[in-house]
């Protein structure tokens, strides 16, 4: 009999779970919907939670979405009865099972408009997915600030967050500085602004078989609320100008003579014969150099070594 007992609960139990799965099912969908904020959800949102951050977040977010009404809710980091009705408002919109709350994991915060990315493994009809399967990322590719003033206006600020990654050689690493501006040109030939907002400070050398010279990683932000989600990933050419000298004279840079005593000079052709003149430099670009000197013009013929 006691065994009798056990399997009929055991039944009860198993019943139970079913219709609970059933009537879910029959009410509805449940998702993850994606806001906007710098903190992760870490929690269940129900009544009789605990204040914080994360709540005055998540009602903002209710409020921006247009689930309430701005002169009637209050965004502060209190869970009530307003933020319960707005939940059911956007779950009712969205065509999920409406139930007044959010269970850990069906809200994501991320920083503002992101990048969706399937895995690899993404499975297929028939296909079973087991649980901790990374089927999609999210990479935000904007910084979505919001502001709600006292008369219940609403205004928002975008950031880009979209970096572009490159390399620099160390022998060179004099040419950048952080804060530079750079000319990023995209795929299709278009050139949009970007910053360079970090510079590594430790050489990367070329391993396995690879050719070239130690090089630092460079970070380029591009600048403004530029959004550029179409290129992501892809590969791009960066100009980065340290200065700009204009109407300077310039000669090839290995033109240039060392002077026993210091300096530079050059080996110029004058009357079939040479001279040396001592020049001072100022700006090294593809292969040349400016110069300044006495007697020198546009035009005058140099020697270089080969």
């Amino acid at each position: 009999m006691a065994q009798a007992n056990s399997n009929i609960e055991s039944a009860k139990a198993s019943l139970y779970s079913t219709l609970a799965t059933r009537d879910e099912l029959v009410e509805g969908f449940s998702a993850g919907v994606l806001m906007f904020g710098d903190i992760s959800a870490w929690r269940d949102f129900r009544q009789g939670m605990l204040p914080g951050d994360d709540v005055e977040q998540l009602k903002q977010n209710l409020l921006v979405l247009g689930y309430v009404a701005t002169d009637s809710f209050e965004v502060d980091p209190n869970f009530d009865s307003e933020a319960v009705e707005a939940i059911k408002n956007m779950q009712a919109d969205l065509g999920v099972i409406v139930t007044g709350h959010i269970d850990f994991g069906d809200v994501v915060f991320l920083l503002g408009t992101s990048v969706v990315d399937s895995s690899q493994s993404f499975p297929n009809l028939s296909i079973s997915v087991t649980t901790g399967s990374t089927l999609v990322s999210l990479t935000p590719i904007e910084r979505i600030e919001t502001e709600i003033r006292s008369d219940g206006t609403i205004s928002t600020s975008t950031e880009s967050l979209q970096r572009v990654s490159t390399t620099l050689e160390v022998a060179s690493q004099d040419l950048i500085d952080i804060g530079s501006v750079a000319n990023i040109e995209l795929p299709d030939e278009s050139v949009v602004l970007g910053t360079v907002i970090e510079i590594g400070s430790v050489a990367v050398v070329p391993q396995g078989g690879q050719s070239g010279n130690p090089y630092l990683e460079v970070s380029v932000a591009i600048d403004g609320d530029v959004s550029l989600p179409q290129w992501t990933g892809a590969t791009v050419t960066v100009s980065i100008t340290k200065k700009l000298a204009s109407n300077v004279l310039a000669a090839p840079v290995t033109s240039l003579l060392a002077l026993l005593d210091g300096g530079y000079a050059l080996e110029i052709v004058e009357s079939g014969s040479t001279r040396l003149v001592p020049v001072e430099t100022g700006i090294y670009a593809d292969g040349w150099v400016e110069v300044d000197g006495i007697g020198l013009d546009a035009g005058i013929e140099v020697i270089v070594p080969r």
